[in-house]
Order: structure tokens, then C-alpha cells, then sequence
């Protein structure tokens, strides 16, 4: 892993991903992975699949479970007390829902229409931000360097 890490790189590197045709839980965990040094092997990348789309059934955003597997791979505190994942994970959620007003994937997008560029757009905004934040927010905890 580097020693410093740009929130504009993470934000990037997650939206090019998620325009390539990943979707939103693979593009953030993905993009803050890699952007941290961490590859991703094939194990890793399929675990992220199912949660696109609120787990495929409408509800917790693909980008907040895509976050929370980059952080439960990244920050390793497997039944100790505090984990780090977890704490970081209750945050996101937190300011996810302060800033857009929910965390439902169903309630996220309705009002853009499913599979509309506008909903695209949205996304893939989400992607980035959630990435950039997620990423840094780890890169920190980490010891690492965070620039803007």
C-alpha cells in the first residue's frame, strides 16, 4: 500500500469503474481496493455482486455495502471489540443518510426512474463520493495520508 491516498483519485477511479459496467457495490469496493494498493482477486470481486441494486431487492445502497466489504477487507479486526469495520460502516450509514435523506436504493431512485440516465448519473455520483469518502475515511484509519 502507499503511503498517501487523493479522495479524487478514489472518486475517479470508482466512477470509471462503475461506467465501465461494474455496478455500484462492486465499482466502490473495487476503486477503494485498488486505489489503496489491495488487488482484487476474483473471490473478492464476487463477493461485492450480490449487494448491486440494494442486494438486488430495493433496500441498504449498493455503494454502502460496497464500502463496508472494502473496509471489512482492509480493517481485519475479526471478533475483536471495537471493530474498526463496523464503527466505520455505522458512520457511513450515518452521514449517507444525513446528506441524501435515506439509505433504501428503492427510495434513492425512484423519483429519476429506474435505468433512466438521470438515475445513471445519480449513481454514478454516489459511487464516487461514497468511494472517495469510504476510501479516505480508511486510508486514515490505516496510518495513510489523505490528500483532496
Amino acid at each position: 500500500m502507499s503511503d498517501c491516498v487523493s479522495k479524487k483519485d478514489l472518486y475517479e477511479k470508482a466512477a470509471d469503474l462503475h461506467a465501465g459496467g461494474l455496478t455500484c457495490s462492486e465499482a466502490v469496493m473495487k476503486g477503494i481496493l485498488e486505489g489503496l494498493g489491495r488487488p482484487v482477486d476474483d473471490a473478492l470481486y464476487n463477493m461485492a455482486s450480490p449487494f448491486s441494486g440494494g442486494a438486488i431487492s430495493g433496500e441498504l445502497c449498493g455503494v454502502l455495502s460496497g464500502a463496508a466489504l472494502a473496509a471489512a477487507v482492509l480493517l481485519p479486526d475479526w471478533g475483536k471489540q471495537p471493530n474498526r469495520a463496523k464503527a466505520l460502516t455505522k458512520r457511513l450509514v450515518k452521514e449517507f443518510r444525513e446528506k441524501e435523506g435515506c439509505v433504501r436504493c428503492e427510495d434513492l431512485t425512484r423519483e429519476r426512474g429506474k435505468g433512466t440516465p438521470e438515475q445513471t448519473a445519480q449513481c454514478r455520483r454516489m459511487v464516487g463520493e461514497t468511494a472517495a469518502h469510504a476510501g479516505a475515511l480508511i486510508a486514515r484509519t490505516l496510518g495513510m495520508e489523505v490528500t483532496d
